[in-house]
């Protein structure tokens, strides 16, 4: 099989946690934060949602963060 072979695929979708988890991922994130800040691309509020899919979905951006 050469590499035009081969199919390109594409992977969407979110990680979700327990409430009761929520302190433990809480740490997790303050432990690597300098490594979520080279994969987060963006920041947006939620008013900007549309705008945040259109980029997202065009290639325009990596990591979204959606703030209240």
């Amino acid at each position: 099989m050469t590499v035009h072979d081969a199919p390109e695929r594409s992977v969407l979708g979110s990680e979700y946690f327990r409430y009761d988890e929520m302190a433990v991922n809480l740490v997790r994130l303050h432990e690597h934060r300098s490594y979520l800040g080279q994969i987060v691309t963006h920041r947006f509020g939620v008013e900007d949602i549309r705008r945040v899919f259109e980029l997202f979905y065009a290639g325009e951006t990596g990591k979204v963060v959606i703030e209240q």
